[in-house]
């Protein structure tokens, strides 16, 4: 028998109650984040650095328990946690969980002919001749960058012609998203007589 396989902790440590318990819990999620990294293309040391990290979020959670004079918190056996079910079902209490209902995917999946893709692709071109250093271009660029950060940060927004987009008035997320929509329209419009058309 090798070394490696007597310091590995038993079958039976995955009980609470065992004194090896903690090396058996180390030791499982250390298995499951060296696979994950393998999945990923991370290295072993990353396995360890982040199953460590995560052991001793774990424990400083259970000092702080123990601190506030609760008892550290094991994970409940199943059949506790069945009979524990069964009981709220008798008395009525278990919760109905919401059915999940799919997402409807993007009706065009970027054919690049609907109006969306065709902004997307003239934003992804003032952009392009932005870093090539177009200066009108970095303009159109900077007025898309401010209205974005207006959108997400609920505040007005002042347009290269003086009109105001009431982004702080506006108290749906869909308006918001319809009038920046807007904007960037409007941007794409401006960029006609660099790139030519583009609905």
């Amino acid at each position: 028998m090798s070394d490696a396989e007597a310091d590995t902790a038993p079958p039976e440590a995955a009980s609470p109650s065992h004194p090896r318990h903690a090396q058996w819990v180390k030791e499982q999620t250390l298995a499951m984040e060296i696979a994950h990294q393998r999945r990923i293309g991370g290295t072993l040391r990353d396995a360890e650095d982040i199953n460590r990290a995560a052991l001793e979020r774990l424990e400083a959670r259970k000092r702080a328990g123990v601190e506030a004079g609760r008892e550290p918190e094991d994970v409940e056996p199943n059949a506790g946690r069945a009979a524990r079910e069964a009981a709220r079902d008798e008395l009525g209490l278990t919760r109905q969980i919401a059915p999940v209902l799919p997402v409807a995917s993007s009706p065009c999946e970027y054919c690049g002919k609907c109006l969306r893709c065709k902004r997307e692709a003239r934003v992804h071109a003032i952009h392009e001749r932005a870093r090539q250093g177009d200066q009108f271009a970095l303009a159109l660029t900077w007025e898309l960058v401010g209205a974005m950060l207006a959108h997400q940060a609920r505040r007005d927004f002042k347009l290269h012609d003086g009109r105001v987009v009431p982004f702080s008035r506006m108290l749906l997320d869909g308006e918001r998203n319809v009038a920046f929509l807007e904007v960037a329209s409007g941007v794409c419009d401006r960029s006609v007589r660099l790139l030519g058309a583009w609905r």
